[in-house]
């Protein structure tokens, strides 16, 4: 927390330290003309307020506050506040022991609900402050590394702090960053990781080895798909191009192997963990997720997920994708930037080509991994998620790389691309506040709290806002309940629900279709089936 705090702190002083025009802003409002005369200082102040905006939006209202954090953040923040209670990582009014989360993040958030004496509401609001921390630090790191990559630049300081801002603020990246998950964080440990290793000259003597293999751990405890760049990491250390040829490879094997061996001891206590209490070392919402899924079923929505997060800030509708020429621009795009990429490979320096490499192989492995193993388009763009900010790195150098490239004849076509920008920027901002006053799981939670006392039981499929709200609420999907993922995997599970204790399965209505099986039709009735409010409750018969 005091290393987020740090670079919490940095991050507001680059823009005065860079360009003290804003700073004037702030200490003397008469002179607003002078900020006025730099349209680049007018984006990224914009860009800021529209960020810190989106972020402290949640405090205008009780509905907005609830809505803002996810059904997954809602799982994650339950256990959390178990573990504070005492319960340790567990659901169900903590009977229920799971494993379906990422630990680091929510022993962190159960420090928050230790403060809060497990209040839900003030838990909420500090974890909404974290967020932001979080956010802002990695902005930071955002521009750190990209003044470092960029010092030789004439423009590299103006790219690194574009690239900062409009990551920070930017409707696209914005809901990954405010959702009571770990995203944020493992954005900013991505950075923060990425940063030492690409500047670190000598990466293979015995204490450079022990620091990389520690620090891969950490990310691994942030999310488990660190794997991917502790493979792309090891790659790079293994190919003597990108350090002193001088090095043996046998000397960069070794280092490789005690990287590994530290970032495997690192995360070992939530490995073991997993494999005695559980039975396996990958956690059982990552099983519940793969479970029944069709191999290669996101394939067809990578190209429009990568596509949003390549144009920085436009968000792109899933339903265009079932547009042929849509799809086709989308996959063309994609392929053009790889492309491109490559040509321009030879020109980058050492660093850049370390980076390059490096986060190259991440995404690429995290985009092969989640297109092939799972099936459910609206998760895609969070697990791809920690790639964006070297996405938006790139995406600032080609933006004024172009404009040095327009900087006689068309000067025009730069000032229109710029206003398009800002209005584009104000108008997907303005949607996405809208859509933050929504969630698709209230109904559910909103109905318990009508209709429910606090000592009954029900139980529902998608139980993370539900569960949070209602504490005696057990997970029927199988992602936090190893009782229920096991059920699930032998297709048994009207039996699981006839047996528990629940009275009441309450969740989405097209859980009407539970009625048609007669081990539930025998057990449970009908009570409410409402499809303009999206909500099935079945109560199990006396």
């Amino acid at each position: 927390m005091a290393v987020l705090f740090h670079y919490f702190s940095r991050f507001f002083f680059i823009f005065f330290e860079n360009y003290p025009e804003i700073f004037y802003l702030f200490t003397n409002f008469n002179s607003l003309n002078r900020i006025l005369k730099s349209p680049f200082n007018v984006i990224i102040l914009l860009l800021l307020i529209i960020g810190t905006f989106q972020h402290f939006a949640p405090f205008l209202n009780y509905q907005r506050l609830v809505y803002s954090i996810s059904e997954d953040g809602y799982y994650m923040l339950t256990m959390a506040r178990n573990i504070a209670a005492g319960h340790g990582m567990s659901i169900a009014d903590g009977t229920i022991i799971t494993n379906g989360t990422q630990p680091l993040m929510t022993l962190i958030l159960a420090g928050v609900f230790l403060l809060t004496g497990g209040d839900k509401i003030f838990s909420i609001q500090l974890i909404i402050l974290l967020q932001w921390l979080i956010a802002v630090a990695a902005s930071y790191m955002i521009w750190k590394l990209g003044s470092k990559l960029l010092k030789n630049h004439h423009e590299g300081i103006k790219i690194s702090v574009l690239a900062a801002a409009l990551w920070y603020a930017s409707p696209v990246m914005i809901r990954h960053t405010m959702n009571g998950l770990e995203t944020g964080l493992y954005a900013f440990a991505v950075l923060y990781v990425l940063t030492f290793i690409i500047f670190n000259d000598n990466p293979f003597n015995f204490h450079n080895s022990i620091v990389t293999g520690f620090l891969l751990g950490i990310v691994f405890l942030i999310r488990n798909d660190a794997v991917f760049l502790i493979g792309g990491v090891c790659l790079v250390f293994l190919i003597p191009g990108f350090y002193s040829k001088e090095i043996k490879y046998s000397k960069r094997l070794v280092s490789v192997i005690v990287v590994g061996i530290i970032s495997l001891l690192t995360a070992g206590p939530w490995l073991l963990y997993n494999q005695m209490v559980f039975g396996w070392i990958v956690p059982i919402s990552g099983q519940a997720e793969m479970f029944g899924e069709r191999v290669g079923g996101n394939f067809i929505n990578l190209p429009r997920i990568l596509s949003e997060y390549f144009t920085g800030f436009i968000p792109l509708s899933y339903g265009a994708q079932k547009y042929l020429p849509v799809l086709l621009s989308w996959i063309i795009f994609i392929l053009a930037i790889a492309v491109l990429i490559v040509i321009m490979y030879k020109k980058f320096n050492i660093y850049q080509k370390r980076l390059v490499i490096i986060s190259g192989i991440f995404l690429i492995l995290l985009s092969g991994f989640y297109s092939t193993a799972f099936d459910h388009y609206y998760f895609l763009p969070r697990y791809l998620f920690p790639a964006t900010p070297i996405i938006i790195l790139g995406w600032a150098a080609a933006v004024f790389y172009g404009f040095d490239k327009f900087k006689v004849k068309f000067t025009k076509i730069r000032e229109v691309s710029t206003i398009v920008f800002v209005i584009s920027i104000i108008i997907f901002s303005y949607v996405r506040f809208n859509d933050a006053n929504k969630h698709m799981h209230f109904q559910v939670v909103d109905w318990v709290k009508n209709n429910v006392s606090d000592d009954i039981w029900i139980s529902a499929f998608q139980s993370g806002a539900v569960g949070y709200f209602h504490d005696k609420t057990i997970n029927l999907d199988g992602k936090v309940n190893p009782y229920a993922l096991r059920s699930k995997k032998l297709n048994k599970i009207p039996q699981y629900m006839v047996k528990i204790k629940a009275v009441y399965m309450a969740d989405w209505y097209d859980r009407k279709w539970w009625m048609n099986d007669s081990t539930i039709s025998n057990n449970f009735e009908m009570v409410v089936s409402d499809s303009l409010k999206n909500i099935t409750v079945l109560k199990k018969k006396q």
